[in-house]
């Protein structure tokens, strides 16, 4: 999905409208979705990997610090501090991301599977 988001996005929103101004905006956005596809997708996998294993409050713990440390307050920063546009707001999604992705596989390598009893 991430190749079609970067390379296709206008076929893509096509499906949706004819409104080339639509189109154009919303290409911008579903380009920065694909870079996003990768560390998303990671982090799920991770994360559920995590929880199944019992790890729930490591989880829980990088979500919050992630939703509220990353993605709200340097959203609230970009947009009513620095004045920044929706793409910006949109990137510091994609390190929200990033950053969970980073945290879960950091402590599914730290973690010792073999030892643990359901």
């Amino acid at each position: 999905m991430a190749l079609l988001f970067l390379f296709m996005p206008h076929f893509l929103i096509g499906l949706f409208t004819h409104d080339p101004d639509v189109i154009a905006k919303g290409c911008i956005f579903l380009r920065l979705v694909a870079f996003a596809q990768v560390p998303l997708a990671l982090s799920f996998v991770y994360a559920g990997s995590l929880r199944g294993t019992g790890d729930t409050h490591y989880v829980f713990l990088v979500t919050l610090a992630a939703m509220w440390g990353i993605r709200v307050f340097l959203s609230y920063v970009a947009v009513v501090w620095l004045h920044l546009s929706l793409p910006v707001v949109w990137g510091i999604f994609l390190l929200d991301w990033l950053f969970r992705a980073a945290a879960f596989a950091w402590r599914y390598r730290q973690r010792d599977l073999h030892q643990i009893v359901l």
